[in-house]
């Protein structure tokens, strides 16, 4: 009986190294596909991310903007002087004792760009020359911020076109995977002569 089990054993048929060989190439296949797809998912979930925050961002300063353009208080005299637009800042007149043609009692809405950190200042303030220096509120990773005051002479309405851009790394150029890149263009109408957007 001992014997007959000792000639099974040993006529066991061993991994020849060809087949060993084989094996192990397979297994590394399987493995490298494996870590470069692990590698490919955490790259595009990390880009998805960064663009996430990105597109907050840009999101929430336009959302502040168009939100202080409903505030926006309209003039008899002159149209155009709810708002105001020059490069890298936009600011809007909110006539808070509803006196359309006295600016003594208005409060503005100010947002200043500063390209050099590549933030955007916003602050409220008595007059409409008032720097942001006391801001209330700060958006950061912003590197285009581009708003242009537009006339319609036909119907005398104005309107404001405010374009924003955002990179998550602003010293780096944009990459869709690694540093993502968000643009956000509108258009406002705003109130003529002495009307009030509610």
């Amino acid at each position: 009986m001992l014997l007959k089990k000792l000639k099974r054993i040993l006529n066991i048929r061993a991994l020849t190294f060809t087949e060993l060989l084989a094996a192990s190439i397979i297994t590394g296949i399987v493995i490298i596909g494996v870590a470069s797809m692990d590698i490919s998912l955490r790259n595009a979930f990390e880009g998805t991310s960064k663009g996430s925050i990105v597109a907050a961002r840009v999101s929430a300063l336009m959302h502040n903007i168009s939100r202080h353009i409903l505030e926006a208080s309209g003039n008899p005299t002159s149209p155009g002087a709810v708002v105001a637009a020059n490069p890298g800042r936009l600011w809007f007149r909110r006539d808070v004792a509803q006196t359309p043609s006295n600016y003594n009692d208005d409060s503005w809405h100010i947002y200043e760009y500063d390209p050099l950190q590549f933030i955007v200042r916003y602050c409220t303030a008595a007059n409409s020359s008032t720097n942001c220096s006391s801001e209330i509120q700060r958006f950061k990773n912003i590197t285009v911020f581009e708003a242009t005051l537009q006339n319609n002479p036909a119907t005398n309405l104005f309107s404001v076109r405010v374009k924003l851009a955002g990179r998550f790394n602003t010293g780096q150029p944009a990459d869709d995977l690694t540093n993502p890149e968000y643009t956000l263009t509108s258009v406002f109408n705003l109130p003529s002569f002495s009307s009030t957007i509610p």
